[in-house]
């Protein structure tokens, strides 16, 4: 992959993800990319990827991103969740839920884009292959925080996401 572009959330909507995250070793990057886990999981906070596309498309997308502004939007956090990932790996997500201010940015990012924007909305929390690790820091969060909770987008990030990680620019 080349780049992708995630959402930024506003500091003080990340507090509480972060106090409940932080003391758990945890990595939020997927297995099988050919990237450096370890760097991209220190460069890239917790997020929810919007758009991404390989390094061969560099030249169609990037250009796209010249004149384009986000604008703020809401979304709600529904739920904590795990699925198989890659190489054997658990995935430890958020669920998220649009809401009308969010669809009006995906449709401004599509339209800037010429394509349409990632449509599995969630927040990578840890991927490991522990599953045992994951469960427990699943139960963990079931247990201390009460869902529905809701979280500002204020702007969006572009991350050279793949060899090396590295956040390019906030628009």
């Amino acid at each position: 992959m080349g780049y992708t572009i995630v959402a930024g959330f506003q500091k003080t909507d990340m507090e509480w993800l972060h106090a409940l995250m932080d003391p758990f070793d945890t990595n939020k990057i997927p297995f099988g990319r050919d990237c450096d886990r370890d760097l991209a999981n220190r460069e890239l906070d917790y997020h929810m990827t919007m758009f991404h596309w390989g390094r061969e498309k560099d030249g169609i997308y990037l250009p796209k991103l010249d004149n384009f502004s986000s604008v703020p939007c809401e979304i709600v956090v529904t739920g904590v969740h795990e699925m198989h990932g890659r190489e054997g790996s658990r995935l430890l997500y958020l669920s998220v839920s649009p809401t009308e201010s969010y669809e009006k940015l995906s449709r401004l990012l599509s339209g800037q884009m010429g394509a349409p924007t990632s449509d599995f909305l969630h927040i990578t929390l840890a991927v490991s292959k522990n599953p045992d690790k994951i469960r427990m820091i699943r139960h963990q969060i079931r247990d201390t925080v009460t869902f529905p909770i809701s979280m500002k987008i204020e702007r969006l990030d572009l991350y050279h996401i793949w060899r090396p990680t590295r956040k390019e620019r906030s628009f």
